[in-house]
Formats: C-alpha cells, structure tokens, sequence
C-alpha cells in the first residue's frame, strides 16, 4: 500500500487505481459471484440463486435503454445488465403486449464447469496484465460478445476479476484471441 495515494502497490511496482472502497467492493462482490456457484448452497429447481432483470429485447440487443429488477424502483443501467448476463446468463422471457408469457427461453450463453476449468489452466487467473486475482476469483468473459454473435467456447472466453469484467468496455483495453 501506498500511503501517499492510498492505492495498493504489488510487489512488482505495478499501481491498482482503484481506491480501498473499490478494492473492497471488488472483493466482496467475488466472495457472492463464488458463494453463487457453489454446490453446497440451496438451489431453486436446481439452479443457482438467480436476479429476474426486465428488459426490452431490443434495448438489450443495442445496449440502450434500462432495465428493471423486481422489487427495486431504481432502473438498472444496460451497460450492468450485459455484465450481468455475461457474467452469469440469461433467460430470454418475452411478453405479450398485454403481459403475459409469450415465450421463456433456456439458459444462455454460461461456460459450463469444463470450459472453466479448461480457461483455469490456460489463463491462471485474471488476464490483465498485473493483476494478481486467482481463477477461482474469476467470471468467465466472451471476447466477442454473445449478443453479436460470439460462441461459449473456450476460444472466445477469457477469465477476468470481477473489477476487469465490469469495466472491460471502458479501460482501454482490448482483448484479442490470437
């Protein structure tokens, strides 16, 4: 740590620009993405703990628009919601204009146990350079994204940190399979 910027410096030099209050978000957020997906937690029908997002299908598709998580007045932004759903999947629910159930889709777009265990031993952990996080801490990242069209396969995911996830689109960098 350095105590002159209040930003944490690793041993190799290399500066976190997050400040502690980020840091520990960041931290406590991995510690819910893993609790999430361990098998000893109580499942509904099988399935993980799962956030219902509304949405409208072509706000979603073109990275506009908000969406809505029941029980909470605040609108979500797109940009968290794609994280989310790259991050953890989706169900495609769609609505008839009068509100009913028109049709549920099945989960899409999640690397399954092998395919992170393959990512596991090829990346090691997060992927941006200087970062120390373990794969274990680490969500599964599409290089091109599912919505254009981008496979779940392990030539086109990458482990990243939960922090390097969520701001992937707006850090600068970028990721190409080579």
């Amino acid at each position: 740590m350095d105590a002159r910027f209040g930003v944490s410096v690793d041993t190799d030099g290399i500066r976190d620009p997050r400040t502690r209050a980020q840091r520990q978000h960041d931290a406590l957020a991995t510690v819910f993405d893993i609790a999430g997906r361990a098998d000893e937690l109580p499942t509904l029908g099988g399935a993980s703990a799962t956030i219902l997002v509304t949405t409208l299908t072509d706000d979603f598709l073109t990275g506009t628009g908000v969406g809505h998580i029941d029980g909470v007045d605040v609108p979500i932004p797109m940009s968290a919601i794609r994280q989310h759903a790259c991050a953890n999947g989706a169900h495609t629910l769609e609505l008839t204009p009068a509100g009913g159930i028109h049709r549920l889709g099945t989960e899409q777009r999640t690397f399954t146990r092998a395919q992170r265990r393959a990512l596991a031993a090829r990346d090691g952990g997060c992927i941006i350079p200087g970062c120390p996080i373990p794969a274990a801490a680490t969500e599964a990242h599409h290089v091109t994204p599912w919505w254009a069209g981008g496979p779940t396969h392990v030539d086109n995911g990458v482990l990243l940190c939960w922090f390097h996830h969520r701001t992937i689109d707006t850090s600068g960098w970028e990721i190409r399979m080579i």
